[in-house]
Parts: structure tokens; sequence; C-alpha cells
């Protein structure tokens, strides 16, 4: 079970920083905002907007932004037990790193997740359990993935967008390749590689 400490999102100002010390739970961070840097044990990332980092429970870990710049994220603070839900991240205990794809969705789940953490209704803990375990599982995911370039991941997104914008209505391959002026073969083999399901799977 995944038990929350804490839900919140953070607008921290210039020279913001957490000290060396090590972490008291894990946590999970998905910066909306601006860049930091984050250091757990030896390594350190520089993470911007849209990367989101798992840090586990027991770390040393350390961070900080610019002196010239703040940053925003949201962060959630808890505790688990259990067997790892099928998840090497929490089987594993390694701290995770990702840039996903569909930052949007993310950012849209963490607001809610915050909300909900806010509103402490009775359902609050299963709630909060069954959505940090949604995110841990896009993160476990997209760390795992391939490296994919972000303007490729760009023109799926417009077109998954434009398919849920249409999906009441017939939509040719011919119709996506005209409206991100992409040839037929390549819209659809950038589909496949990126969602792993053809258009018309989708």
């Amino acid at each position: 079970m995944i038990e929350p400490i804490s839900v919140y999102f953070e607008h921290c100002e210039p020279n913001w920083n957490v000290p060396i010390a090590k972490s008291n739970n894990h946590i999970l961070l998905l910066v909306t905002e601006g860049s930091l840097q984050y250091t757990i044990e030896d390594k350190t990332f520089h993470l911007h907007k849209g990367d989101i980092l798992f840090v586990p429970q027991g770390v040393v870990r350390s961070a900080s932004n610019s002196t010239k710049e703040g940053h925003d994220m949201y962060v959630a603070h808890f505790r688990y037990s259990g067997e790892g839900e099928h998840l090497p991240l929490l089987s594993d205990l390694l701290f995770r790193y990702a840039h996903p794809f569909n930052f949007d969705y993310l950012k849209q789940r963490f607001s809610l997740l915050s909300q909900h953490w806010l509103r402490k209704s009775a359902y609050m803990n299963t709630i909060c359990h069954s959505m940090l375990l949604e995110i841990l599982a896009i993160t476990n995911e997209e760390s795992d993935s391939p490296f994919f370039p972000s303007k490729q991941y760009g023109l799926v997104m417009q077109l998954q967008n434009y398919i849920l914008e249409h999906y009441h209505v017939t939509i040719h391959v011919s119709e996506l390749s005209a409206f991100v002026e992409r040839t037929p073969n390549y819209v659809s083999m950038v589909f496949k590689q990126a969602t792993g399901q053809t258009i018309t799977e989708y």
C-alpha cells in the first residue's frame, strides 16, 4: 500500500535549496516550470520543465536552483509497504528519472492528486494510493523506454489530439499527414514507434 505523507505544489524562488540529508520518505517530483539541480548520492540531475524524478527513502540527497530564476514543481512524499506492485521502481528502490512523453497529462494528475490530499475526504488514502501508483507506473515505463526525439513526440501528440477531437468521424492517414504536413508513411511509422500501436488500432 502507498501511504501519502504530503502532496503539494511548490513555487520556489531563486536561491532555493535543500541541504544534504537522508530522505525520510519516498519522494516523487514533477517540474512544471524553470529548472533545478538535484543530487542523489553521487549522481546529479539537471531537471527542467517536464522532468519527473523518483527519490527512494533513505538516500542522501540535496537540491538547489539558480540564483537568477526559480522553479515550480509538484511534490509527493509517501511510504510504501508491499511487494513492489510489479514495478521495479518500488521493488528495487532505485532513483528514476524521466522526461515523460505526456507531460500535460501527468501535470493534471498531480494537480488532482494534490486536491484530493488537501480535501482529506474519507476516501483520500485510496484515491491517493491509486493516483500515485498510476504516476509511478508511468515514471517507471518512461524511464525504461529508449530515447525518442522530442520533435517526433510533439508530432505524435498533435496526431493524438487531432484523433481525440475528431473521434466521432472516420479519419484517414492521408488527413492526418496533411494536418501535420508529413507523408502518410512517415506519420504511420512515427506513431507506431512512439505508441506501440498503429493509427487504426489507436
